[in-house]
């Protein structure tokens, strides 16, 4: 893989710097307020999946501003065992 140049971020995060929800879209910001579970099982399964699903997305966007492919036949095989391993849970 060749080395690219990456565009710098000039936002600062943390206490000193932007809050998330301030700067992201609000779509990927409630995307990733779904990310995080309760005690339940199946809130953690919901939040598992929606992280993939974020993380899935912002990969996409990311890869196609830097000139990379998504392994999206991978992204499905490991989306389909996960949840293979969900339905052996219950």
């Amino acid at each position: 893989m060749a080395r690219r140049d990456r565009p710098r971020l000039g936002l600062a995060a943390g206490r000193a710097g932007a809050r998330p929800q301030d700067v992201l879209p609000v779509l990927v910001w409630a995307a990733f307020e779904r990310t995080y579970a309760g005690p339940a099982l199946d809130d953690n399964w919901r939040a598992l999946f929606e992280t993939l699903d974020l993380f899935r997305r912002t990969a996409v966007d990311v890869g196609t501003a830097l000139g990379y492919a998504y392994p999206h036949d991978l992204d499905h095989k490991m989306v389909a065992y996960l949840a293979n391993i969900q339905d052996m849970a219950h």
